[in-house]
């Protein structure tokens, strides 16, 4: 796989093989990336809860809060990138990072597919079992139906039956969060599509953003960006690529910086940022560097992974109007992915994956086809990680 956007250019290998670990990350060329996978762990371990778990551990599609790592995020955008970029106000925001880790969870997800093929097993199998015994087994939950495509069906007759499928799910699931079970009548005679942002979470209080109104974003700009005066001390030599790396790895001096960076070290002080102590000597302020380190790289933080002191200044920036919190399914990321990958209501780029295939207007092109199929499948796992996320989290909210 290789990426080409504004000159940049990088390859990543996806390998399947014998090795003495479950997954080695290793940089073969500064320009070229290899990540092998223990094909005897997938051998050895074929049990469908494990086989979902490689989707969290071995190719990290959800970090340790559960938020899915699709979707584009706004700092990661390079700094040629918000120079030479020209994207339309209505497109997807994508970027190199973006493009680079869609083309490897793509990779991914084809190369696992195939070596599960070996022993007679599919995503699509796995994905049913979820469903109709493992919520019924493990949560207690039942009534979620789902149905899988027959074997040895073409890529265009696979995608067309797991569209409606993927649609019905979601509505299964609003009517367990609104009504704590699933009433076929109410499902059949409901025809319309769902808008992500209006699935509700079974947790009251599951993510928190930044209020429009909060001076965050400035904040987050002086600590974290390439491009902030404060990279790195004016009177030092050694250079950082941002203020929260250089005070996490050096010890510096309000007087090492000059007028205007003082300014700026002020107005950090005065948020509570960073502590300067009566020598002069900086410090961060952990629990507050914390939360708008997350917030900057993910765009949404996850109450509900948070305990003691973190959890609490958490909900202080909350009281303070800092932060708002909504309880949704899918984070706001993750819904604007969605909307990119499956229909174009929001970015005139969209793939428009569910639309095409259910009107008819899809490609042709035999590789393209392919490919499609294998986005909806990375949809496919989002929704059961979202979803199984749910159920436990509202076990374990009850104890």
């Amino acid at each position: 796989m290789s990426t080409d956007r504004f000159c940049f250019k990088t390859s990543t290998i996806i390998s399947f093989s014998d090795i003495s670990e479950p997954k080695i990350y290793e940089r073969i060329e500064p320009d070229t990336s290899k990540i092998s996978y223990d094909i005897r762990w997938i051998q050895n371990n074929l049990d469908y809860p494990t086989l979902f778990n490689n989707f969290i551990y071995l190719f990290e599609f959800f970090d340790g809060c559960f938020r899915s790592l699709f979707p584009a995020i706004q700092s990661r955008q390079r700094a040629l990138e918000l120079i030479t970029g020209n994207r339309g106000k209505t497109e997807y925001p994508k970027n190199y990072a973006f493009d680079i880790e869609n083309s490897v969870s793509l990779l991914q997800i084809i190369a696992y597919q195939d070596i599960l093929s070996r022993f007679k097993i599919s995503i699509e199998n796995m994905s049913k079992w979820f469903f109709e015994t493992y919520l019924p087994d493990e949560f207690n939950v039942h009534g979620f139906i789902f149905s899988i495509p027959s074997p040895g069906t073409t890529y265009v007759e696979k995608i067309k039956s797991l569209c409606p499928e993927m649609d019905s799910i979601l509505k299964q699931f609003r009517l367990y969060q609104e009504y704590g079970d699933i009433d076929r009548e109410l499902l059949e005679i409901s025809s319309n599509p769902i808008a992500f942002s209006s699935l509700k979470s079974l947790i009251s209080d599951k993510y928190a953003y930044i209020s429009p109104s909060s001076h965050i974003p400035y904040e987050q700009s002086l600590l974290f960006s390439d491009q902030s005066i404060l990279t790195s001390p004016s009177s030092k030599e050694f250079r950082y690529s941002s203020l929260y790396e250089c005070l996490t790895n050096a010890s510096v001096n309000f007087s090492d910086y000059n007028s205007i960076q003082q300014q700026r070290l002020s107005y950090l002080q005065s948020t509570k940022s960073i502590v300067i102590e009566s020598n002069g000597i900086i410090h961060l302020n952990d629990k507050r560097i914390f939360i708008l380190k997350d917030l900057y790289d993910r765009e949404v933080t996850c109450l509900q992974y948070y305990k003691g002191d973190l959890k609490s200044y958490i909900l202080s920036m909350i009281n303070s109007g800092e932060l708002v919190v909504e309880n949704t399914l899918f984070s706001r990321p993750e819904q604007d992915y969605l909307k990119y990958i499956l229909n174009r209501s929001k970015y005139s780029d969209g793939l428009d994956l569910r639309n095409k295939y259910m009107h008819g207007t899809y490609s042709i092109d035999a590789e393209t086809q392919q490919n499609d199929y294998y986005e909806l499948l990375k949809i496919l796992i989002l929704y059961i990680g979202k979803i199984n996320e749910e159920f436990c989290l509202r076990d374990s909210k009850q104890g």
